[in-house]
C-alpha cells in the first residue's frame, strides 16, 4: 500500500470527523434544497431554501473553528 504524501495528524482526523458529522445532521435537508434544483443563478429565493446552506456554514464554521464566515446572496430581479 503506497503511503500518502502527507501525515495525518490529529487535527485533521478531528476536523474531517466534524465535517462528516455536520454532512450527516444535513442529510434530510437534501430532500428540501437539492442544489440542482436551484434557479441558473444560484439566487436564493425562499427562507426555506436558503435554511440548510445557512445551517451548515454556522455549523462547519463552528466546526473547524473559523469565526467570520458569511453567507451573502444576489439581491433584487
Amino acid at each position: 500500500m503506497e503511503r500518502p504524501p502527507f501525515q495525518l495528524t490529529p487535527k485533521i482526523l478531528s476536523l474531517a470527523g466534524a465535517i462528516q458529522e455536520v454532512i450527516g445532521e444535513l442529510k434530510p435537508f437534501s430532500a428540501v434544497a437539492p442544489l440542482a434544483n436551484l434557479r441558473r443563478e444560484n439566487k436564493i429565493q425562499t427562507v426555506h431554501h436558503a435554511k440548510p446552506k445557512i445551517v451548515f456554514m454556522r455549523k462547519l464554521g463552528k466546526a473547524i473553528g473559523t469565526k467570520g464566515i458569511e453567507i451573502s446572496e444576489k439581491k433584487g430581479s
